[in-house]
């Protein structure tokens, strides 16, 4: 493969990153948050069950817990991607 049309895979795997959607989850799946590959917040769900006030840290924790397993994910397919071509994945951010 060649520099250029190695970087247009690039370009294509950056554009299509931009659309995909990653889902984390926390509280076995109680809370579910899914990311948009840029890092944008697609979608929340957390089950009515866990709203009570008096629990409210709990649920704070779970959202940052949901959170953080979808940017996992973006940040593992970022990385499996660049690594066929043995780039570094330190070298491409996304706005996380």
């Amino acid at each position: 493969m060649n520099l250029h049309s190695m970087m247009e895979e690039m370009q294509n795997f950056q554009k299509n990153l931009q659309n995909a959607s990653f889902t984390g989850t926390s509280g076995g799946g109680m809370v579910k948050i899914t990311l948009l590959g840029n890092g944008v917040v697609k979608k929340i769900h957390i089950e009515k069950t866990l709203l009570v006030p008096q629990e409210v840290e709990v649920l704070e924790d779970l959202v940052v817990a949901a959170f953080n397993n979808a940017k996992s994910e973006i940040e593992a397919n970022i990385s499996s991607t660049m690594s066929k071509y043995g780039i570094p994945s330190e070298l491409f951010k996304v706005g996380l």
